[in-house]
């Protein structure tokens, strides 16, 4: 996992951890290669990472941001079974696994959204996503980001339904490595410039580049050591982020 990781932002290794527990658990009982979409793929890692292991047929990158596209097409342009676009408009249906991480937030009618991706996917097929968690959680990087809401569990859960989803799994990432860093964030997203919602989505995807420079294999280990803590039941409700495995149903 960890050579895959174009910048290390601990957020993203502590919600990568959790990606891999879940792709890992229920996707490997596959006995054909699979089409696969990502939404939002920003610096490609999970989609690198995923192709790298997982015999993949095709994999559909769909990225409506034009600077994480030319990132894109630079990282995957040997891949053979990827295809870089901006919309689903230009692919066809019948994806087995369908990815969306920190995508939903951005999505003023999310409801509609949910039901698209449903229409996309092959009966039975997955949908693996993940969402800032609790609105009393929000925060300066949200606005900056250009988020429209963050989640509750139960809200998350009843919009899945509602697309025509049933929910294996609802899980929380985060604590206590987003818990120690929220200060710290909320100062430094406070002083950063604020830009209208659809730049801020745009830019929110590659934003992690600014950490290339750090040296990823120190702080893979350090996070590594709190990989387990954020899944213990007494203390996981502290963390600030869902992630969520559903299924299409048949």
């Amino acid at each position: 996992m960890k050579k895959f990781i174009s910048a290390p932002a601990p957020r993203f290794i502590m919600r990568f951890f959790e990606i891999d527990r879940l792709l890992r658990r229920y996707v490997l009982s596959y006995k054909r290669a699979i089409r696969v979409a990502e939404i939002g793929p920003g610096l490609g890692d999970v989609a690198a990472w995923f192709n790298s292991f997982v015999a993949c047929e095709s994999v559909v990158l769909v990225e409506s941001s034009i600077d994480a596209r030319d990132l894109l097409v630079q990282r995957f342009n040997e891949a053979n079974n990827v295809k870089i676009v901006d919309s689903f408009d230009s692919v066809g249906k019948e994806f087995d696994l369908i990815m969306a991480f920190e995508v939903l937030e951005h999505i003023e009618d999310d409801q509609n959204f949910l039901s698209n991706i449903h229409s996309y996917m092959t009966a039975g097929g997955l949908f693996i996503g993940s969402v800032p968690a609790y609105m009393n959680k929000w925060q300066a990087v949200d606005v900056w980001a250009g988020h429209v809401r963050r989640y509750e569990r139960s809200e998350l859960k009843e919009k899945l339904e509602v697309a025509g989803f049933s929910v294996i799994t609802i899980d929380i990432y985060g604590f206590p490595v987003t818990n120690a860093l929220y200060c710290l964030r909320e100062l430094y997203y406070k002083k950063a410039a604020v830009l209208s919602r659809d730049a801020a989505t745009a830019q929110s995807g590659i934003s992690r580049s600014g950490l290339r420079f750090f040296n990823k294999s120190i702080v893979f280990l350090l996070l590594w050591f709190f990989k387990n803590i954020q899944r213990a039941p007494m203390v996981r409700d502290f963390g600030d982020g869902f992630i969520f495995l559903a299924k299409k149903n048949v």
